[in-house]
């Protein structure tokens, strides 16, 4: 155990995650992404959304650099994780999609898809949170039944849940 990872941090991996992301993403915002040009200077760091799914936790990280969907463990895991890195395909109600493995010493390991990066397209966190409260909305739902025009498997969700998401705005 490092001197970060107290047993309090470790509980709340299982929790509601959403101060802890806010906390761990707010601390990579002001350190190691200080001063990258990609950043946003009109967002800040929130977790939109966030719900269990099956044994996990589900939602969107909205931050100046990227907004992306994020899985954390909502139970301590029986097998190793994968290494960071590792594409890792998720079903959801909407759909397949590749997420890639990664690991922060505050959090532990989660899963994370980007829906933007950077985020510049966004003028505030109202119209940030706007766009990732209606991604939530489509991932959490299934597909209306299909016409029987089947897509190409690889990224036919993500497809799909941008199809969506352009349709409801």
């Amino acid at each position: 155990m490092t001197a970060t990872d107290s047993s309090c941090d470790r509980v709340a991996r299982y929790e509601h995650p959403g101060a802890l992301l806010e906390s761990t993403f707010q601390h990579i915002a002001a350190t190691r992404m200080r001063d990258i040009p990609i950043l946003n200077p009109r967002l800040g760091v929130e977790a939109v959304g966030f719900q269990r799914w099956q044994t996990h936790w589900i939602g969107i990280l909205i931050t100046p650099w990227f907004m992306n969907i994020l899985c954390l463990p909502g139970e301590p895991r029986a097998d190793p994780a994968p290494a960071s890195g590792t594409p890792c395909v998720l079903e959801l109600p909407s759909g397949r999609y590749e997420f890639l493995a990664a690991s922060e010493a505050r959090l532990g390991d989660y899963l994370g898809c980007s829906l933007f990066s950077p985020v510049l397209q966004f003028a505030d966190m109202s119209q940030a949170r706007e766009v990732a409260l209606a991604a939530m909305d489509a991932l959490m739902q299934a597909p209306a039944q299909s016409t029987g025009e089947a897509l190409p498997a690889e990224g036919a969700a993500r497809r799909g849940l941008f199809r969506r998401l352009s349709c409801a705005r």
